[in-house]
């Protein structure tokens, strides 16, 4: 998991603080568009090894700087469908092809507004439509997924929006 935070001062300048996987920040000063200080690995920096993002934006002079961007990623882990072993499924909403491995488009449709992706058929011999969102629960709870009438069930999304798929914001009622 990686967790990126930008913080900007008054002059322009941008301070970027990396959380890397083993749980230690990195820091980079940029001013006009360049790099200003280089990397610096926080946990050598300080010596009890207490690496903050309020003592990190302290060191670089960021104090009252505001946040101005921030991103998190969380691992994205892929799963094949039982169903068409053509495909992969992520827990961030992404379906892609196994072999080509290119993420595949998702459209929403005009009528419920959800996102759709079309996958070729292996019984059918051609392209079917299908809702991403049950594709991405069904293939994660298979607990659910053997259940045959659960299939039928309506996908609701935790946040209100149809347009994020991913695993932890879908469930059942």
């Amino acid at each position: 998991m990686v967790k990126i935070s930008m913080y900007k001062r008054k002059d322009g300048a941008l301070l970027v603080i990396y959380r890397t996987a083993n749980d230690n920040l990195i820091g980079e000063v940029y001013a006009n568009g360049t790099e200003k200080r280089g990397k610096w690995d926080m946990r050598s920096t300080f010596t009890d090894n207490d690496a903050t993002e309020y003592r990190v934006r302290q060191y670089f002079g960021f104090n009252g700087a505001t946040p101005y961007w921030r991103r998190w990623d969380e691992e994205e882990t892929w799963k094949t469908l039982w169903w068409n072993t053509r495909y992969e499924v992520s827990t961030r909403g992404r379906v892609r092809n196994k072999y080509t491995n290119k993420i595949l488009a998702t459209n929403p449709t005009k009528s419920h507004h959800t996102p759709q992706v079309w996958l070729w058929s292996i019984y059918f011999g051609k392209t079917l439509q299908y809702s991403l969102a049950k594709l991405v629960y069904f293939t994660f709870n298979e607990a659910v997924s053997s259940n045959s009438s659960s299939v039928y069930k309506r996908i609701y999304h935790r946040d209100g929006n149809k347009m994020n798929c991913k695993l932890e914001n879908l469930y059942i009622k």
